[in-house]
């Protein structure tokens, strides 16, 4: 039947000026219907696929801690050699690991970007001087990326005392801090101005027989103290918080969020599950210590979700 209707169409057009306009107002019209119903169609397909993509993609996310990296002698959980970061390194990216910095994984959780097949997240805490004189060539040797969090006390001393440069105790100088920013394989987190002490304050808990008033005014100076001094002298605004010593309040998140930070960093041992278009289990990731008498191999099987 349709074979029959395009030979009598084809014998109009070859005989009949006049129907061959006609056929072809009447035909090109219904092309473009069509195509207007299969763009159409794209469109909504396409669409349907994003929104899916935002309530269905979720990424493991494991976050690992440093602390000090030198090679001195010392023994601690909490210092690693240069040798022991270079070696975790080549075994992430042999794992498949991509490194992510905290604005990518906050954008994944806005909806507005992708992560990699295999994210892993490099947090440095306290702001050593020792993680811009071997973290940072490492990074650009191997292509990583970090962020190390920062006490403003700690480098508000190092710049005005002149105790600056020394890889087993000193800590970031404000112009070093800017210099790891400014590399673009490091972002700088928050770790409290002056609230990393075990007394009489265990980090940022409340005191005993502080009220709520006093407790969030003391921490709110806190913090404004510190993100003024980044702004100011290293021209950073952090987004991430991690807890001196992963001690927390119960208002802590809500606190924490209505001061403006994004993504918290605690000190559970888990493989965070986060997902895209949701931003709520940014505040409460987890992170593995890496112990420095782990071997990279070992390393590697801790932060794999089993």
């Amino acid at each position: 039947m349709i074979k029959w209707e395009f030979f009598t169409i084809f014998i109009q057009i070859k005989t009949n000026n006049h129907a061959k306009n006609n056929i072809m107002r009447k035909y090109g019209i219904l092309l473009i219907v069509l195509v207007g119903i299969l763009l159409l169609g794209v469109g909504a397909t396409s669409a349907e696929s994003s929104e899916v993509y935002k309530k269905q993609s979720t990424v493991d996310l494991p976050i690992l801690m440093y602390h000090r990296v030198f090679d001195g002698g010392h023994k601690s959980r909490y210092i690693i050699t240069p040798k022991q970061l270079e070696e975790d390194l080549i075994e992430l990216k042999k794992a498949g690991f991509t490194a992510v910095l905290p604005s990518e994984v906050i954008e994944f959780c806005q909806g507005k970007g992708k992560l990699p097949p295999r994210p892993v997240m490099l947090t440095f805490d306290d702001g050593h001087y020792n993680n811009l004189r071997y973290a940072l060539p490492l990074f650009e040797e191997y292509g990583f990326k970090g962020v190390v969090n920062v006490i403003g006390k700690f480098s508000q001393y190092a710049t005005t005392s002149g105790d600056s440069g020394r890889v087993s105790s000193s800590y970031l100088t404000w112009n070093e801090v800017r210099q790891l920013a400014e590399s673009g394989l490091f972002e700088i987190g928050a770790h409290t101005y002056n609230m990393h002490d075990f007394k009489p304050r265990f980090g940022i808990r409340r005191l005993d027989g502080e009220s709520d008033e006093d407790y969030r005014k003391a921490f709110a100076n806190d913090n404004a103290r510190l993100k003024t001094a980044l702004k100011q002298k290293a021209g950073v605004e952090p987004t991430a918080f991690a807890y001196p010593f992963g001690a927390y309040y119960k208002d802590s998140q809500e606190m924490l969020s209505s001061l403006g930070y994004q993504m918290i960093f605690t000190t559970d041992a888990k493989v965070n599950q986060i997902k895209a278009g949701e931003s709520g289990g940014l505040l409460s990731l987890g992170r593995f210590n890496r112990e420095s008498e782990w071997t990279s191999q070992q390393m590697i099987e801790a932060i794999i979700d089993k």
